[in-house]
């Protein structure tokens, strides 16, 4: 979860740069969608898993088995 302040750290920060974003998405949901399966991203720091045209969730490596 993102707090507040950073998302509007971010927002700033794009504005500075002249970009109006008209919406802010998870990662996750930037993952390919595969009907009736999930989409995995998994490198060093973690994995982003992508389990619906609206929801996924990040997890730590270890734990991914587990998910």
């Amino acid at each position: 979860m993102v707090n507040h302040n950073k998302i509007t750290d971010w927002l700033s920060r794009l504005n500075e740069a002249g970009a109006s974003p008209d919406v802010l998405v998870p990662e996750t949901l930037a993952l390919p969608l595969s009907q009736g399966s999930w989409t995995i991203l998994l490198d060093t720091e973690g994995a982003l898993v992508r389990t619906g045209p609206q929801a996924g969730f990040a997890v730590d490596p270890p734990n991914l088995d587990m998910v």
